[in-house]
């Protein structure tokens, strides 16, 4: 599935939607291009719940720039909505310095980025739990991220991945309270 709004002489917001199945169930890719602007942005949010609701989505930035704030509203509204359904799980990847602050900004910071394909899709096999960080002398929240299927207790230490500056899969154990 692909959406775009055409016609005009820059390139505006593109999705290509992709799908992969895995052992583990399907995971939803959605490559975007071009920039973001009020022409696609309505059709873009109507696709996401059409298209996406349901799936563990990961959303490649790579080819998306940020020019000016036409439409940025409604396209992180629609990213947003997205994330806060129960059903579906969603990732970014590839994502500039210029989203990233955008997106620092709203409630979707705290959701899993990632620089590889690869290590973004083998993410959507892991149970990201968000955690305040501050007990390591960071502020703010990060992800704790426990296998699917892990079988926990309430204080129970637990062997997992931690996507930070020591790599994707650095050990840890952690405390799940």
């Amino acid at each position: 599935m692909s959406i775009g709004a055409g016609g005009s002489s820059h390139q505006t917001l593109q999705a290509i939607f992709q799908e992969m199945h895995l052992e583990t169930g399907r995971v939803a890719i959605v490559r975007l291009r071009g920039r973001v602007d009020i022409e696609s942005t309505d059709l873009f949010r109507r696709a996401c719940r059409e298209a996406l609701s349901g799936a563990r989505v990961l959303f490649d930035f790579s080819k998306l720039s940020l020019v000016g704030s036409t439409g940025l509203l409604s396209f992180l509204e629609s990213l947003n909505e997205l994330a806060l359904r129960d059903d579906t799980d969603i990732r970014f990847m590839q994502v500039s310095s210029d989203f990233r602050r955008v997106l620092e900004a709203t409630p979707l910071a705290h959701r899993p980025y990632y620089d590889d394909e690869s290590l973004a899709i083998r993410g959507f096999d892991m149970v990201s739990v968000l955690r305040s960080r501050d007990h390591s002398g960071n502020q703010g929240f990060g992800y704790l991220n426990l296998k699917r299927d892990t079988q926990i207790e309430p204080g129970e230490a637990v062997p997992t991945t931690r996507q930070d500056e020591e790599g994707p899969d650095a050990a840890l154990e952690d405390s799940v309270e």
